[in-house]
């Protein structure tokens, strides 16, 4: 069986593109930084990931992930 040749070399790609973006934010606050990457994404949503998709918050206000498909507890 011949060896598949690479096409694409993903950590290459993921440090190449971590190096841009830190270029491209030198000097930002943390703030700035959260704006620059929601604009870019076109994202206005402040949501933090925990209170999307299948997090449930109980009524103490605590966050607890659905990851089962059946709800908390």
């Amino acid at each position: 069986m011949a060896k598949n040749e690479k096409t694409l070399d993903a950590v290459r790609l993921m440090r190449s593109i971590r190096n841009d973006l830190n270029e491209q934010m030198r000097g930002m606050t943390f703030e700035e930084q959260q704006a620059y990457i929601r604009e870019r994404l076109g994202s206005g949503s402040t949501d933090r990931p925990s209170e999307r998709r299948g997090a449930r918050r109980s009524p103490s206000g605590h966050v607890s992930a659905d990851t089962d498909g059946r709800g908390a507890g």
